[in-house]
């Protein structure tokens, strides 16, 4: 049992330099493998530099050292930095004691409370039990802020937050690539190129709608109207060629990934709701994306497309949610976004200048509510 009347901090002597270094690289050396490889002289030289620079204070238990943290303080705000404590003196309360302590004086002098945390670590359900809200993002960290006195997350304008998938967490198919994919399909199968596209193409929501449950089915079909005979090994080829271009090209925009990572982190639930076919769904679990959803809607697997009210229903009745306590983000595809507003939800355009036409020229509708031009936005518009 901790006993926290024995829990001090106190100023950093330079002997406690080397025992400053070894509870960063214990408390945090994982997380940082994880991310970039851990470096010892890489390491040691940002070390010496925050030693210099931000000198942090000991955390002692019974005048034992067992952490270390760095505290700011200006007439504004409150930074916490260097917030390391021991593997085998955590989970005991001492971080959240010290936190408290820290978070009830800013309370009292009405400051905002800062502090960042790598994107990978765990430590903030820790933050997010004390009322931090993530501010900002960064490939690799966030930052949070808890203003004084503040509420619970229980005022959350929303509870979940659903992504459409192409157009908006990753790029859309390229018009030049797809049809470069869908040649070399054809020329397996000794099919004529251009007939074999424009009907590949006119059979887009029957395959987004699981009428055609793979490529393969497909193509036969494709090759019985245009009268091309074709063996099974030729079939299966093309099916092949279809699901590594779909793998190649479900690659996550800047950011998204690290913005899924945050909106878990805070709490909210997420979905994902995609007009696709049956290539997508089959290489969706060795995505970056696929843990970071709990519930995922495929057109394809469910059998109606966007903006069929159906299929966002069965989204937020699968995470337990109401529509009306949902952000829904899109590119405005398939009307998407006023399907979403139809049953409730909030919708918001993700207009990325820079973003890739679609290659199956699907209409974006006129919109006139929120736009965003970034994944990063979406965590201003969760607080």
């Amino acid at each position: 049992m901790i006993d926290c009347s024995l829990i001090q901090i106190v100023p950093a002597e330079e002997s406690h330099r080397e025992f400053s270094y070894q509870v960063k690289k214990a408390a945090e050396g994982d997380y940082i493998t994880q991310l970039w490889g851990w470096d010892e002289k890489v390491q040691r030289d940002f070390h010496t530099l925050d030693w210099q620079q931000k000198r942090p204070s000991i955390i002692l238990y019974d005048n034992k050292p067992i952490g270390t943290i760095y505290i700011l303080e200006n007439e504004d705000y409150i930074q916490i930095g260097q917030f390391f404590i021991l593997p085998a003196y955590q989970n005991k309360g001492i971080g959240s004691h010290l936190l408290k302590r820290i978070l009830d004086k800013a309370d009292q002098s009405g400051r905002i409370t800062k502090i960042a945390y790598l994107i990978n670590n765990p430590v903030v359900s820790l933050y997010k039990r004390n009322g931090f809200e993530i501010t900002s993002i960064h490939e690799v960290y966030c930052q949070m802020e808890r203003k004084p006195g503040v509420s619970d997350r229980h005022s959350r304008k929303y509870q979940a937050v659903i992504f459409d998938l192409f157009g908006t967490l990753v790029e859309n198919f390229s018009r030049g690539d797809y049809e470069k994919t869908l040649t070399e399909m054809a020329t397996v199968l000794g099919a004529p190129p251009d007939e074999f596209i424009r009907l590949w193409a006119d059979t887009f929501d029957r395959r987004a709608t699981g009428v055609f449950h793979s490529a393969e089915a497909c193509v036969e079909h494709i090759c019985q109207e245009l009268r091309v005979p074709v063996t099974d090994a030729q079939v299966k080829q093309t099916g092949r060629i279809r699901r590594d271009y779909t793998s190649r090209n479900i690659m996550p925009r800047p950011g998204s990934v690290e913005v899924l990572t945050c909106l878990k982190s805070n709490g909210f639930k997420t979905a994902l709701i995609s007009d696709c076919t049956a290539e997508t769904p089959l290489v969706w679990p060795k995505t970056p994306f696929a843990p970071l959803f709990e519930v995922t809607v495929f057109s394809c697997r469910v059998g109606v497309k966007k903006p069929d009210p159906r299929i966002y229903h069965l989204a937020t009745d699968q995470l337990g949610v109401k529509p009306e306590d949902c952000l829904y983000i899109g590119d405005g595809s398939s009307k998407e976004l006023t399907g979403a507003l139809g049953v409730g939800m909030h919708p918001v355009l993700i207009r990325d200048p820079n973003g890739s036409v679609d290659a199956h020229f699907i209409d974006r509708e006129d919109w006139d509510g929120t736009v965003i031009t970034s994944l990063q936005e979406v965590i201003n518009l969760v607080k």
